[in-house]
């Protein structure tokens, strides 16, 4: 995508009005008391759509160098398709002006997709003209662990206020009632402007609803009946006729990071401080990145190879749990720094030799699952006595630990990234 990356400054947090959330919560209400107003129209349902669409692959996009922009594309593999054709902009227009034969604006009904990479919106039902209630997929394996949201509209009318609501969120509190927005990317803006990922929304609450999730017995474990919360937010898009994607935080997807990776071996003298390996290849058949950042001595100098023999080792990894895309965009910010020609970077390789893990759970990030793997199981878990089949990546990791303790070299430090849902301008480091 272009200008597919978060900003350059430091963000403000959105400044709640504490009124609003009393007002949305009697329009709630109100649908119980006055059904006959609501529309209750489905406008996107992904279990219809998978039963009568053909089978894809729903692995990462492809990716191509361009050596004469000397950057990456990436490719998508999977079709965005449109439920119908879009409307031409004359009619887009008259939507504004004209009213049908009740008295009401004729206001388009809004195209949903989430069939993409990180993708993840189950249903979308309009519920009043600019008003539509979101449900989230689970991770995959698992009836558990809504919160991850990404996906794609069309067929919006600008400066309109639309509400989205998603209502089957599990979490009793959220960092969107202390003032974190979600994200609004426009691929119009993108091509015209360049402009990437924006904070968006206004009248942001979150509070119980009146869905209650009954027991169930997931992998394994027995879940208690749980009340579900209701996140709401309106945004006015900023053109007619768009393409804009929504998103629960910036996306970093296992075809950016091969970009990423594509892009870094292609750096001029990068052989001296970086090697790329192929630690394993996950569940789902996607190869895990294995990298080796230190001062690679030149061939045949004895010398220096000694001295390298004296360096200690550091492990870092990212993303096991693959909601937490804040920890890539570090980890993606470590590695420039180590391959850097910072004084401090240099001094750091002359040092240490980094082993970097940048992505432990691909398979959940590919498929837009917030914390589990395919198997529906949360992978941090599993490090004690990692099943080599079943969690390839935790087994791999583990034994290249073990392989430096065996060989002298225990790691002077281990840091595994993780982000908090409900902690601002944190970032875990474990």
């Amino acid at each position: 995508m272009y200008s597919h990356r978060p900003p350059h400054y430091l963000e403000q947090l959105y400044d709640p009005i504490q009124s609003v959330q009393r007002t949305l919560m009697l329009l709630d209400i109100a649908r119980a008391v006055h059904p006959e107003t609501l529309i209750n129209r489905v406008a996107y349902d992904q279990d219809e759509l998978v039963k009568t669409e053909e089978p894809t692959n729903h692995a990462a996009s492809n990716i191509k160098w361009d050596p004469a922009l000397r950057r990456c594309k990436i490719l998508p593999s999977i079709p965005q398709t449109r439920l119908t054709a879009d409307p031409p902009l004359d009619v887009l227009s008259q939507h504004m002006n004209e009213e049908n034969s009740t008295g009401t604006v004729n206001i388009p009904i809004l195209q949903f997709e989430s069939r993409h990479e990180c993708g993840n919106l189950r249903k979308a039902i309009q519920v009043r003209i600019f008003e539509y209630d979101l449900v989230l997929n689970s991770d995959i394996g698992s009836t558990r662990h809504h919160q991850w949201f990404y996906f794609e509209i069309h067929n919006m009318v600008a400066d309109f206020p639309y509400r989205f609501n998603i209502i089957n969120c599990e979490k009793s509190c959220s960092s969107f009632t202390q003032g974190m927005q979600p994200l609004l990317y426009s691929a119009h803006d993108a091509l015209t402007n360049g402009t990437g990922w924006q904070r968006c929304g206004k009248r942001i609450c979150y509070y119980k609803n009146n869905f209650v999730r009954k027991a169930t017995e997931d992998t394994g474990r027995a879940s208690a009946a749980q009340n579900m919360y209701t996140l709401t937010f309106t945004i006015c898009f900023p053109h007619s006729h768009d393409t804009c994607y929504i998103a629960y935080h910036y996306p970093y997807s296992y075809s950016s990071l091969q970009a990423h990776l594509l892009e870094v071996q292609h750096l001029h003298g990068i052989n001296a401080v970086l090697r790329r390996q192929t630690l394993c290849t996950s569940l789902g058949g996607n190869p895990v990145d294995l990298l080796t950042i230190t001062q690679f001595p030149p061939p045949h100098n004895k010398t220096t190879l000694n001295s390298m023999n004296d360096r200690e080792y550091v492990v870092l990894s990212a993303r096991v749990h693959p909601g937490e895309s804040n920890a890539s965009w570090i980890m993606k910010g470590v590695i420039n720094f180590l391959i850097s020609d910072n004084e401090k970077a240099q001094q750091l390789r002359s040092k240490f030799i980094f082993k970097i893990i940048p992505m432990l759970n691909p398979d959940g990030v590919i498929n837009g699952s917030h914390r589990c793997s395919l198997l529906g199981v949360d992978m941090n878990r599993q490090w004690i006595n990692p099943h080599p089949n079943l969690y390839p990546t935790l087994y791999n990791t583990k034994g290249l630990i073990q392989l430096l303790v065996a060989l002298g070299k225990r790691p002077v430090l281990y840091c595994d990234f993780h982000g908090h849902s409900r902690k601002k301008k944190r970032v875990h480091v474990r």
